[in-house]
């Protein structure tokens, strides 16, 4: 999908940082109308176990009613029409679909104050494209699978502390594979009748046995062991959105 920007909102804050967000529309013409934050500005929060997923919150000081009218017009989108890109000094920080039900409106005269919110952009509540055949034997790597489960959106930089002999230090996730056969809730009495399972299912069920933890940060999924977070001690590798 091809996303164009519609909006910015720039802040510097107190450390002087250069904070921008920009609002992008799949298919749209580009529009580089800039607008003010007010009250809280924004802010980006984590929230989660296994996955922390990001909420961006963003304050947005309505002007005007032709403003307004352009804020309206958002409530009506679908969930992965638009999306907001926090930049943080010139490079991208977060991505995350705008969340068209969350949208705060108020009334009164001008200037009004709207909340837009924002969440990860992987509709982590959707089901899982999971193999439809009856046999197994469809492996894939643990990382391959990872990076089908968040949409190729960004690249994967993972921090391990885990070691086997049979495996390269620190790239076990790609070289430990799983049948996608699994991936599925069973139904003993219709085989027919296998329930699928979400996106989250799947990437909980893969964080839990690895023992790690996934957050969106610096425009990278980064993907923890837990006990990375104790010891200074670790191996870093890079990924590519595919996995590669």
């Amino acid at each position: 999908m091809a996303y164009t920007r519609i909006a910015r909102w720039d802040h510097y804050d107190p450390q002087g940082t250069a904070w921008r967000i920009d609002l992008l529309q799949e298919g749209a013409a580009f529009d580089d109308s800039r607008y003010n934050l007010t009250g809280n500005m924004f802010t980006l929060t984590h929230e989660g176990d296994l996955i922390k997923e990001g909420r961006l919150e963003v304050e947005w000081l309505i002007e005007n009613s032709t403003q307004y009218a352009i804020a309206e017009g958002l409530v009506g989108g679908l969930v992965d029409e638009y999306r907001f890109d926090l930049r943080k000094d010139g490079s991208t920080y977060w991505k995350g679909f705008l969340q068209p039900g969350l949208i705060e409106l108020t009334e009164g005269d001008y200037p009004r104050r709207v909340k837009l919110t924002a969440k990860d952009g992987v509709p982590f509540d959707q089901f899982f494209a999971r193999d439809t055949d009856k046999t197994v034997g469809n492996y894939d790597s643990l990382i391959s699978l990872i990076a089908e489960c968040l949409w190729g959106s960004n690249n994967i930089r993972t921090y391990t502390n885990w070691n086997h002999d049979d495996l390269s230090a620190g790239d076990w996730l790609n070289q430990t594979y799983v049948d996608r056969y699994v991936f599925r809730e069973l139904n003993s009495d219709d085989p027919d009748g296998d329930r699928d399972i979400t996106i989250r299912e799947v990437l909980e069920n893969i964080l839990f046995v690895t023992d790690t933890t996934l957050i969106q940060s610096d425009g990278e999924w980064h993907l923890m062991q837990r006990d990375y977070l104790d010891n200074a001690t670790y191996t870093r590798c890079n990924y590519t959105s595919s996995g590669s």
